[in-house]
């Protein structure tokens, strides 16, 4: 296990503050609980934000773009898609939405969190860290280059190998135009854009699909176990 300094920043967006010593006992707004967050070389999640989707007060796709634009990479670096199972069930859409959004000056990745209160909130939601060493520096590596991939176990069985899909390789080859995908447990593999669904299956070919509007593409496998996301594949550059 590795042990990380943290804190969930809760007034009035909850943000999640890795690596360093802030709290919220001052803090006012997001902007502020992100620059001290800066300053102290922590990174920072948005939390669920499907929390704060309110009829009369709510957070358009273009307030969290600011927040990303201005605050990206130091400290801002992703939110999470499922929390407690999926709590918020618009909050994946919003994850599309968003990186179509700020690709390429980044990319937002995704996260999986228990967001445990009771114990049956335990082993439903979690990522998979691709990191060789089990150190703070490797955790922030991974996490700034997204070498991750993140899961939604619908009952938490709690298995150190859990029995949802599992991703075992990755291939980018042809130049970046294909895409291969080697995983156990997996029914269906679906390949999506901010668009919607383009392709299925182990592989896909960038240039037979004729994306050129579309600013990622992104995998989810599922079984009857649960289902994983990897982080997008900016697939261009755009104006």
């Amino acid at each position: 296990m590795l042990a990380v300094e943290g804190n969930e920043v809760s007034r009035p967006e909850h943000i999640g503050s890795l690596f360093n010593d802030y709290g919220d006992r001052d803090q006012t707004s997001e902007p502020k609980a992100l620059e001290q967050i800066q300053k102290r070389n922590g990174l920072a999640l948005i939390f669920h934000p499907g929390r704060y989707i309110r009829e009369n007060d709510p957070r358009s796709d273009y307030w969290y773009e600011y927040l990303f634009l201005k605050y990206g990479h130091a400290p801002l670096i992703g939110m999470e898609v499922f929390n407690q199972g999926i709590r918020y069930e618009g909050d994946k859409d919003l994850w599309d939405r968003l990186n179509a959004l700020i690709i390429p000056d980044m990319v937002i990745f995704g996260y999986s969190n228990d967001d445990m209160h009771r114990l049956r909130h335990l082993y439903r939601n979690y990522q998979f860290m691709l990191m060789d060493k089990l150190t703070d520096e490797a955790l922030k590596d991974t996490m700034h280059k997204g070498s991750f991939y993140f899961c939604y176990e619908y009952e938490g069985s709690g298995e150190i190998i859990p029995p949802v899909p599992l991703i075992e390789k990755i291939e980018v080859t042809n130049h970046g135009a294909i895409i291969t995908i080697t995983a156990s447990n997996a029914s269906t593999i679906k390949w999506l854009t901010e668009n919607g669904v383009v392709g299925s299956g182990h592989a896909i070919n960038l240039n037979a699909l004729g994306l050129d509007k579309d600013k990622f593409i992104r995998v989810e496998l599922t079984n009857d176990f649960g289902i994983t996301c990897l982080q997008p594949f900016a697939i261009g550059y755009y104006e």
